[in-house]
């Protein structure tokens, strides 16, 4: 990790990390940056990241996070202790198995999410619980604790289900498919994007697609479960940390001939919340939606915009095409630097720091100094057209 380092070099560092930590950032081509870059020479990169090799979004975002963080966790693969509990990661991984079970048995019954009952869903989920606990580990089997949260995922996703059903009888859209694979032996071909000494190959599983049938073509709608408070960001999306809804778009479109009519993220958790004294329905889908009267319609046919299930930021069809085109772009630079052999502690955040739960945290030498960007919150649609303008010479 770098070159050895003379003791008296390493004492200036410490005056600066205990006295004036805030200006080792700002130090070009110092101490700070020798002491927090790990370089891979190009024999390893070349090995690690060619033209044979695809890469999962997440990825793609992790390194944008932190590239350090990528580098501990998917080169050196470097794990916490595993301890016997359940995880969020565990706990949104059940919720998963159950919405892919019903998903599966509408498309295997030749049924609908219109037409499938309630009775049949909580058959569906009963039989997911029993799968669980006949496969589960000893401590699963003998925690009382663990076999009552699952008892509540079931009763939460059946609830769950239940809106997911009502969202369908509400809208035009039309389930494509589930668990929906774009790589190597998938559904749909891996994206191939360019890069400035090659291209990088990406490869993803679509939690659930839709589509609208219309006069004037088809439109597309994404939808992936979250288990956490996941919220679409135009700011997370410009700076590399939220791509996963962008290239899954692009994944279905450059192959189904449609257009984008909605990218959204579900969350997996209990849809009925006690906003007041009266109960009401809280929206579970939030994200990007094509502002176009027929397909707004058609995500719910009474409400429209106030619709009760999603909450939304609208976009026209050029908004979708500017966000493509950075996104394409800034996958290629990412990969670019990975490439390189770029993996600095330069961990990044807009309202929040990627420090705070790190694993990585007792051998970062950051020591939780996150930078912010200060201007997340002013990126607006005008930050990607003026882009897409320049790349284009300016004719859009």
């Amino acid at each position: 990790m770098g070159e050895d380092i003379d003791e008296d070099w390493l004492k200036v560092y410490d005056w600066f990390l205990k006295n004036k930590k805030e200006l080792l950032p700002k130090i070009p081509n110092s101490l700070y940056t020798m002491r927090n870059t790990v370089t891979l020479s190009k024999e390893i990169t070349d090995a690690l990241f060619n033209e044979n090799t695809a890469s999962g979004i997440s990825r793609l975002e992790a390194y944008s996070a932190c590239p350090f963080k990528y580098y501990m966790q998917y080169i050196l693969r470097a794990e916490s202790r595993k301890v016997a509990e359940f995880s969020p990661a565990d706990t949104g991984s059940i919720l998963h198995r159950y919405v892919d079970a019903v998903s599966r048995y509408v498309k295997d019954n030749n049924s609908s999410w219109q037409n499938i009952t309630d009775k049949e869903i909580k058959d569906v989920a009963k039989g997911v619980t029993e799968d669980i606990l006949e496969n589960s580990s000893y401590f699963v089997k003998n925690s009382n604790r663990a076999l009552y949260l699952i008892k509540r995922l079931q009763d939460l996703s059946v609830k769950m289900l239940f809106t997911v059903k009502k969202h369908f009888e509400s809208g035009s859209f039309e389930p494509m498919g589930s668990e929906i694979v774009f790589g190597k032996d998938g559904d749909f071909p891996e994206i191939v994007i360019p890069t400035k000494d090659g291209k990088v190959r990406l490869t993803g599983k679509i939690d659930r697609a839709d589509i609208l049938h219309t006069e004037r073509g088809d439109f597309l709608r994404i939808v992936d479960y979250k288990s956490g408070n996941k919220t679409f960001s135009l700011s997370d999306v410009y700076y590399g940390l939220n791509l996963q809804l962008s290239v899954y778009m692009l994944a279905l479109n450059s192959h189904a001939k449609s257009k984008p009519g909605a990218m959204l993220y579900f969350k997996l958790d209990d849809p009925i919340e006690n906003l007041d004294s009266n109960t009401k329905k809280a929206p579970v889908m939030n994200g990007l939606l094509l502002d176009d009267e027929e397909v707004i319609s058609a995500m719910d046919a009474v409400n429209d915009k106030n619709s009760e299930f999603f909450k939304a930021s609208y976009a026209t069809l050029r908004n979708f095409d500017d966000l493509f085109h950075r996104v394409k772009k800034t996958v290629g630079s990412l990969y670019g630097e990975m490439k390189a052999g770029h993996f600095p502690i330069e961990p990044k955040g807009i309202t929040s720091s990627p420090c705070e739960y790190c694993d990585y945290s007792s051998v970062c030498t950051n020591q939780g100094a996150c930078s912010l960007i200060t201007d997340g919150k002013s990126i607006s649609w005008s930050s990607f057209s003026e882009e897409n303008d320049t790349a284009n010479g300016g004719d859009n």
